[in-house]
């Protein structure tokens, strides 16, 4: 038994928003955790091609969010997270994708990026977040996010075997994320030699 859908009427619109629930992230309107991590790891897949490819993956988390939470509230930090993504989403390109890990924390895949895209739209969005604040209630609340970045390239003649495990790619930009905090926040770590 087949059923056509025209895209319009009540089973299509049931299909639309049960797929929304399925991949978006209810707050902040970006990919969830499950759905960008399928995005990673099919953006993985194009690597075992002979042509040469590059991979970027941007970690973002908000600096001192849980000061913002007992400052603001829950609300207030709602707001924050929300308006963030909005500014980054008006900065991406339509093939890089924002998706929320988890509480304050957010990942930004750039495919066909090398280190050096990747380095400058992370300074563009670190850039586009601080120098706005955001209102509240009022208030203005000024945020900063640090951001950790990861890169694979792939050369026509060889690639990094022991990075075609996108969780690896992913430790080493969370890695980049902390030392970018650790060496004081609002800032963009890329690891060698920065």
């Amino acid at each position: 038994m087949f059923k056509f859908f025209t895209g319009q009427g009540a089973e299509s619109a049931y299909e639309q928003t049960y797929f929304s629930r399925s991949c978006i992230d209810s707050l902040t309107r970006v990919y969830n955790r499950r759905y960008i991590l399928e995005r990673l790891e099919d953006e993985f897949s194009w690597f075992y091609r002979p042509e040469p490819r590059h991979l970027s993956i941007l970690m973002l988390d908000v600096d001192f969010f849980k000061l913002i939470n007992d400052t603001y509230g829950h609300l207030g930090g709602d707001k924050v997270l929300k308006s963030i993504c909005e500014r980054i989403e008006g900065r991406l390109r339509k093939h890089e994708k924002l998706g929320r890990m988890g509480g304050e924390e957010f990942l930004v895949i750039m495919p066909e990026a090398d280190r050096e895209k990747s380095l400058k739209l992370a300074e563009e969005i670190r850039t586009l977040v601080a120098g706005k604040s955001i209102e509240y209630d009022g208030k203005q609340i000024n945020v900063t996010l640090s951001i950790g970045i990861a890169t694979i390239e792939k050369t026509a003649e060889k690639i990094d075997e022991s990075l075609l495990d996108y969780t690896l790619l992913l430790e080493q930009a969370d890695k980049n994320l902390y030392r970018a905090k650790n060496n004081g926040r609002n800032q963009v770590c890329c690891g060698q030699n920065e």
